[in-house]
């Protein structure tokens, strides 16, 4: 299956807004895949500093891109596959941040700020 877009819902129009510009934002789910190499949750648009991207790379391990130096960031932990995992991803004033599980995993700082625009879209699954 492809990834699924999500579009706002008539009743709650909240879901369909994103942080733009270089405002903090951070991006909290679950998932459960069997194998690595496996894009879970992308939203924003394709421009320099305009996408967060988060995949569970090879070897098993969080890697968070944003299309430039922006708030990217990778994990240092070694992911068990097929269980549920929690993630998050925090971006700040150049701080980017992962969390696995609720423990501190990788940190980044330094890069260039997002740029995301007003307008965006998000992705789930791969």
């Amino acid at each position: 299956m492809g990834p699924r877009r999500v579009l706002v819902h008539p009743d709650h129009p909240g879901w369909g807004i994103y942080p733009s510009g270089s405002n903090p934002h951070a991006s909290s789910f679950w998932f459960k895949t069997a194998s690595a190499g496996q894009l879970l949750l992308w939203w924003g648009v394709d421009q320099p500093q305009g996408k967060v991207v988060v995949k569970l790379d090879s070897p098993p391990h969080m890697s968070v891109q944003t299309w430039g130096d922006g708030g990217g960031v990778n994990g240092a932990s070694m992911l068990p596959l097929s269980q549920w995992t929690h993630v998050v991803h925090t971006y700040q004033n150049g701080l980017a941040q992962v969390y696995v599980n609720g423990v501190l995993d990788g940190t980044t700082t330094g890069g260039a700020s997002m740029n995301i625009p007003s307008t965006a879209a998000m992705w789930l699954g791969g």
